[in-house]
């Protein structure tokens, strides 16, 4: 009886342990499946690259016309994992500004051009986009009229 017993808790066991083990298995095959989706090629275009001896810093157009924060966060992450590790990543909605994406210091109307078409930048030193990085107190008192941030 005892044997009987043993026998049947064992097989118990091993059944729950088999049923845990597939739902874990699909988990980890779904995830590893949505991870290793690569961006689709079409849906941006990288306008330049400058690099220092620190960080290299990716100019990117976004084609998909996509600019809700948790989309390009997304965006974002699989970029930097696909194509640099220590990178500052810059997201453009608009191509008028390819010229001056690039450029150190931005004044007048091509400041406020390039903010109003910065939509987004993940930094190196930071896991977080920061939404329209360039919106600030110099874009209101530039004149800036397309204000798309919380108020100051």
């Amino acid at each position: 009886m005892k044997a009987t017993t043993y026998l049947f808790v064992i097989l118990i066991a091993f059944g729950a342990a088999t049923s845990c083990n597939g739902n874990n298995k699909a988990k980890n095959q779904a995830t590893a499946a949505h991870e290793s989706a690569k961006l689709d090629q079409s849906s941006y275009e990288i306008l330049g690259i400058k690099a220092t001896a620190a960080v290299e810093n990716y100019y990117v157009l976004l084609k998909s016309g996509t600019t809700d924060s948790a989309s390009l966060q997304g965006f974002a992450n699989k970029f930097k994992k696909e194509h640099c590790t220590k990178c500052t990543i810059n997201l453009y909605d608009d191509r008028e500004v390819e010229n001056l994406v690039t450029k150190n210091s931005l004044e007048g109307n091509d400041y406020l051009q390039v903010a109003d078409h910065f939509v987004a930048s993940l930094p190196a030193s930071l896991n977080t986009i920061q939404m329209y990085p360039l919106q600030d107190s110099k874009y209101k008192e530039l004149g800036g009229k397309n204000w798309k941030k919380s108020p100051l």
